[in-house]
């Protein structure tokens, strides 16, 4: 089975970080902790997946539009998002 549409994030990284760091301090201090984590599996700073985010787009970014470019997969049906407004907005009108 084939995908006919994807949807893509391509965020600079310097909102991708801001996300890992907002979600931690919540996680530690906020009253609101994530519903999605399992129990006793708290937020932390990995640095692994830090210098994972910080050579995304340089190093990986690149090789997902190069993917999508030898599969010639339909522009038309590739939706890129630039922010999380973007989805949102995007959302707001095909639900």
């Amino acid at each position: 089975m084939c995908a006919d549409r994807i949807f893509m994030f391509d965020l600079p990284t310097n909102k991708l970080l801001g996300g890992i760091i907002k979600r931690y301090l919540k996680g530690k201090f906020g009253d609101d902790k994530r519903v999605d984590m399992t129990e006793g599996c708290d937020e932390r700073l990995d640095m692994e997946f830090i210098r994972f985010v910080l050579t995304f787009n340089k190093k990986v970014r690149p090789l997902m539009y190069e993917i999508l470019e030898d599969i010639k997969f339909d522009q038309h049906n590739l939706v890129i998002f630039k922010s999380r407004v973007e989805a949102d907005n995007y959302l707001r009108g095909h639900l």
